[in-house]
């Protein structure tokens, strides 16, 4: 068992842990912890669950594969992939902590991000703070499959751009998300920079954090900049 905290700080400029229930009240995204608390996300991307429940399926099937070839055989294409400094390579199981922009590809339109700066469509103020899922765990809305699979095989500290095709992204139906709608049957374009990993829980993945996270009256997002990549395994 081998925990390591880089000396690097992730640079953020993001928006919400988009998680359920942990440490600090931020909310994990997995199967174990999705009914632990209410969702602090602003506006979910409605409908995915029921789009991404047999992709994931085929995600967890290509994880053992390289990268290269996992994403290949689902239709994703890594467009940029930068190599983190981590040990070990992001896989099913796995709760991460990471950054995520998604855009059109069609047109560069932003539809969800976490690293703020912008407005969201209800008229708030977009927010920096970090997502934490669990690749290939249960359908949340507003993660794809084929997010989840885009992840497969990055290091911490590792940033990388790709493309979703409709049948692993939100399918045939437009959906909403916190900065846009996207229309049914469009290819994503993601860039996602993975900060943490952890492979024995969600209270090792928040070692060291504080003021990032929280819901409602209780959002805090003053310490979600100086998070530093860290591997929990």
């Amino acid at each position: 068992m081998k925990t390591s905290c880089l000396a690097a700080t992730a640079s953020c400029n993001s928006r919400p842990l988009r998680v359920s229930g942990s440490a600090e009240n931020v909310k994990v995204h997995s199967a174990a912890h999705h009914a632990v608390a209410a969702t602090t996300r602003r506006s979910l991307l409605a409908g995915a669950a029921a789009v991404a429940a047999p992709m994931l399926l085929a995600s967890a099937a290509l994880a053992e594969q390289s990268p290269s070839i996992a994403a290949s055989a689902s239709g994703i294409e890594i467009l940029i992939d930068e190599p983190g400094t981590g040990t070990a390579t992001a896989r099913t199981g796995d709760l991460v902590m990471l950054h995520i922009v998604g855009k059109l590809a069609s047109d560069g339109s932003l539809f969800d991000s976490t690293r703020g700066g912008q407005m969201y469509l209800d008229g708030g103020k977009g927010t920096l703070r970090p997502t934490i899922i669990q690749l290939g765990g249960a359908p949340v809305p507003g993660i794809c499959a084929g997010l989840q699979q885009g992840i497969q095989g990055m290091r911490i500290g590792g940033s990388r751009t790709f493309t979703v095709p409709p049948a692993q992204g939100f399918g045939s139906s437009m959906v909403r998300g916190p900065y846009g709608a996207v229309p049914g049957n469009s290819t994503l374009q993601y860039e996602v920079q993975l900060l943490r990993l952890s492979r024995r829980g969600p209270e090792e993945l928040m070692t060291g954090v504080s003021q990032c996270g929280g819901g409602a009256v209780m959002e805090r997002t003053a310490g979600c900049s100086q998070i530093e990549f860290a591997e929990f395994l």
